[in-house]
């Protein structure tokens, strides 16, 4: 949404769409949707949404949301109207509540601030796992080992969200081998 509506300070991702599918495929989930996100989806009257695209299109059994997800037509559709809907279709809708850290809701927006301001450790926590930039590994400069350090190039997604330019200690797998 934040590409279509362009309302977001950070327009940019915490995770790719290839590092969403890497950490869904870690967890032993099945299979992984993404539907294409434009000004006519979110227009779409909410309780078409629910029924005709959810329960009806992905033929969903069980619908797992935050508490505070809005969706749909000026952000009517909510948790709410998921569960009424859901008991017509045979749908369980389970709402989950915010999660907290230190007594602040953990949002996206968190943790893209947290990534801005180069609170790597702060992000990691409020992700649960080490933030991770995933991509081609291409052949720079090389200047790092003149000085002792050799690096790695990445090029990654070009809509992901990079900390700020700095030194950051990383753990970087390679062809199998963990560096």
């Amino acid at each position: 949404p934040m590409f279509v509506f362009s309302n977001r300070e950070h327009k940019a991702l915490i995770l790719s769409t290839d590092e969403k599918k890497l950490s869904i495929e870690a967890i032993g989930v099945d299979y992984y949707i993404e539907y294409p996100f434009d000004n006519a989806l979110s227009n779409m009257d909410p309780k078409e949404f629910a029924t005709e695209l959810v329960f009806k299109k992905l033929r969903c059994k069980v619908l797992v949301v935050g508490d505070n997800y809005k969706f749909s037509y000026k952000q009517q559709g909510n948790c709410e109207l998921l569960s009424k809907l859901g008991e017509s279709y045979g749908v369980k809708v389970i709402c989950i509540p915010a999660v907290s850290y230190e007594g602040e809701r953990v949002s996206s927006s968190r943790i893209r601030a947290a990534l801005v301001d180069k609170k790597i450790d702060l992000a990691n926590k409020l992700l649960t796992v080490p933030y991770f930039i995933y991509g081609e590994v291409v052949k720079g400069k090389q200047l790092g080992r003149t000085i002792g350090f050799p690096t790695i190039n990445i090029i990654a997604d070009p809509d992901k969200l990079f900390p700020p330019n700095g030194v950051y200690a990383t753990r970087s797998l390679y062809k199998g081998k963990l560096y």
